[in-house]
Parts: C-alpha cells; sequence; structure tokens
C-alpha cells in the first residue's frame, strides 16, 4: 500500500504478488479485496490501463462495503480521467451513499466539482457549502480539498489557490519519498493550471523523527519475535 501511494510501482507490484501468494488470510489486511484494490490503483494511477470491464466484474462478486467503496471511488476516478463527466456523476452519487450508509461523515466534494463541470452552477456552489460545513466533523487529512479547489476554479472563485495549496500540503506528508505520490502529482497540476506557484514545504528527516513509547513497542515485537 506505501510503496503504491508513494509512486514506486516496480516494489508495489512485487510486493502484491509476494501478499498473494500468501494465500486467503481472512478480512486481514493482504485480503484478496485489498490486492485487488491496490492492483486496480496502480492501473489507473501509473499505467492508465484501467478498465470499466474490470471493475464490473469485481462489482458483480461478493465484497465488503468498504471494497465498494473502493471500486466506486476508481470508477469515479476513471470516468474524470476519461471526462465522461454525467457517468462520474453516478458514481459519485454512490460512492457519497455507501459512505453515508456506513456511518461516515460526507463531504459532497467529487459530486460539487462535476455539478460545475456540467454547468449546474448552482448546485456546485450549495455542494460546495455543505462540503466546508463539514470540515469540522472530517479528519484534516481526508478532507477533499483537491475536488474543492477544482470546483472552486471550475466557479472561477479565488478560494480554488486556497484549497489547492492544502490539497498539496495533504499530499506532500512528510516530503518524498514519504509523500503521497499521485496526489502530489494531481495537485501540483492544478497549481499551475491556476497559475499559482507551487510551495517549498520541508522535508523530514527520518532521524529525527521519534515515535511515541519507540523503546516498549520494540520490546514487544521483539518478544513476538521470540
Amino acid at each position: 500500500m506505501l510503496a503504491a501511494l508513494q509512486g514506486q510501482v516496480e516494489q508495489a507490484h512485487e510486493l502484491l504478488n509476494q501478499a498473494e501468494n500468501l494465500g486467503p488470510t481472512g478480512q486481514g489486511l493482504w485480503h484478496s479485496e485489498h490486492i485487488q484494490h491496490w492492483r486496480f490503483y496502480l492501473a489507473l494511477k501509473a499505467d492508465r490501463t484501467l478498465t470499466h470491464a474490470q471493475i464490473h466484474k469485481a462489482t458483480t462478486r461478493p465484497n465488503s462495503w468498504q471494497h465498494r467503496l473502493d471500486l466506486t471511488a476508481l470508477q469515479y476516478e476513471l470516468f474524470v480521467q476519461q471526462e465522461q463527466f454525467e457517468q462520474a456523476m453516478v458514481a459519485a452519487n454512490q460512492q457519497e451513499r455507501l459512505g453515508r450508509n456506513a456511518g461516515l461523515d460526507v463531504a459532497p466534494a467529487r459530486s460539487a466539482f462535476l455539478l460545475a463541470k456540467l454547468g449546474r452552477t448552482s448546485e456546485a456552489t450549495a455542494a460546495v457549502e455543505e462540503s466546508l460545513t463539514r470540515l469540522p466533523r472530517i479528519d484534516p487529512a481526508q478532507f477533499p480539498h483537491y475536488y474543492l479547489a477544482q470546483t472552486l476554479w471550475e466557479l472561477d472563485r479565488p478560494e480554488a489557490a486556497v484549497h489547492a495549496y492544502q490539497a498539496y500540503q495533504q499530499a506532500w506528508c512528510d516530503g518524498s519519498p514519504y509523500c503521497r505520490h499521485w496526489d502530489l502529482r494531481d495537485a501540483r497540476d492544478l497549481l499551475q493550471t491556476i497559475s499559482k506557484p507551487v510551495p517549498q514545504m520541508p522535508t523530514t528527516d527520518p532521524a529525527t523523527v521519534t515515535v511515541p513509547l519507540e523503546d516498549e513497542i520494540r520490546a514487544f515485537i521483539a518478544a513476538l519475535e521470540t
């Protein structure tokens, strides 16, 4: 997962193959759903070889709610990549519905962007406002700044730059290689689109990072290995 997020494509594929060879592990981290999702993710982000047929085939099998949510997110991204905005709207609405049904606090930022692309300005504006009201209830690392920035740019509103910078900061994390590579690429492209400079961000030196209770954690791991 980390290799895929950080853009280490070859390593991610190699590790996924190793994980698959471990066999089924119930609902653990390397369950077949997770492996499939990250293969699809790499196909979408790195190779651009993901197809709607692959996603549809996956959705016809029994899936956990999280996997359905992940597949719908990939479907949305693929439709947007192909500029099929009406179909992307269906996927965005489905994803938001799945999230709400699971008890998540969902900001309709993806829908807002699509509404703006489709010229439904008043509805897009309302979706932006709804998203902003949900900001205090969503983890800052998960707030959809990128989609809001896209929407606000489509609506010709100056706040687009604020959210574009926040999207870049989210994706930066601790700096390369400890960043969300593909999200950082998208945020950088968006900043260039709206003619804003890419910010200079600090890179974290792993040697300077201290982990709470690190000694106790290492002792616990060592005990498990004996």
